[in-house]
């Protein structure tokens, strides 16, 4: 409750992409990053800001986070093996889930407040640095292969623009037949039209690999921008008119622990369009019209039942 308070929590988030290996590998090995830079929002009691109205409802909703936050922490620092780790209670702990439990290294710092005032403020915010202390997380190398499309296309223009020189040389070639014995001489012509089609079709398809290259060369970076944005803008909408996981669990009568699937897509527009609740029990998943199969999904490489 001070002018230089944000009164959120504010996540900055730096993704890195490195790649291993020169111009000329058909290959290159990709390792993958991301650098999360966190700022938690401090809890607030009411007693002391004295908050109300819109002031009031932040501060609930910050205390609210930072409490699935503490849940999260506490069951991943108890040291069992805990069958559901509740990420997805809310968005800070959905974010945050590979950062406490996941592939990655994190470094948290407690605030705390030395006033005789904010003593059970600080008593609890040093719990909970000792719980999170606790937890432990392994590393790995995110590391992919990635096809180097100007390579692979490099080298088809090679072997078509040898294949063409091989066509020109041999159009110097003449076998000596005897002026007298035509079929010889059209065979000789026949070979040599041939040659000359072969040629023309060896040069439109070196043409077109050509304008492929410059596709492949354009800066890509403009496309994954736009995916991005259409994917925060589909989120937007569905948040608009009540579709998110919360609200259809809501509308739906469906108990918020329960789990679900969402599909993925290249195409962003589609992507998380369908959601699919799974119930107590064995859900059969499969692409057979028949009453034991919970949840229907037709399309390629989709059996009978999963």
């Amino acid at each position: 409750m001070n002018k230089q308070s944000s009164r959120s929590h504010a996540i900055f988030t730096l993704y890195i992409t490195y790649k291993e290996g020169s111009s000329d590998d058909t290959k290159k090995k990709v390792k993958n990053s991301e650098l999360h830079i966190v700022d938690l929002a401090g809890s607030e009691r009411q007693a002391k800001t004295k908050a109300t109205g819109a002031r009031l409802k932040e501060g609930a909703n910050i205390n609210k986070s930072l409490s699935y936050l503490g849940v999260v922490i506490e069951k991943l620092s108890s040291g069992k093996d805990a069958k559901h780790i509740p990420y997805r209670n809310s968005q800070l702990t959905y974010f945050l889930s590979e950062s406490l439990g996941g592939n990655s290294k994190t470094i948290m710092i407690a605030a705390i407040s030395p006033a005789d005032s904010n003593h059970e403020e600080t008593l609890s915010t040093l719990k909970f640095a000792d719980r999170a202390a606790s937890i432990k997380t392994t590393t790995k190398a995110n590391i992919a292969e990635e096809e180097n499309l100007k390579a692979i296309l490099g080298l088809e223009i090679k072997k078509l623009k040898d294949e063409i020189l091989d066509i020109e040389l041999g159009k110097t070639t003449v076998t000596n037949f005897s002026k007298g014995i035509k079929e010889a001489e059209d065979q000789r012509l026949s070979r040599r039209k041939k040659k000359e089609e072969r040629k023309s079709t060896l040069e439109a398809e070196l043409e077109s690999i050509k304008e492929m290259l410059k596709v492949a060369e354009n800066d890509f970076e403009e496309a994954k921008k736009e995916k991005a944005s259409l994917q925060v803008g589909r989120n937007a909408l569905f948040e608009q008119v009540g579709l998110t996981s919360t609200d259809l669990r809501e509308n739906l009568n469906v108990d918020p622990d329960a789990p679900y699937l969402v599909n993925v897509s290249d195409d962003p527009t589609l992507a998380g369009c369908l959601v699919f609740f799974l119930k107590d029990g064995n859900t059969t998943i499969g692409s057979a019209d028949e009453d034991e199969i919970d949840i229907i999904i037709k399309g390629l490489g989709m059996r009978g039942t999963h």
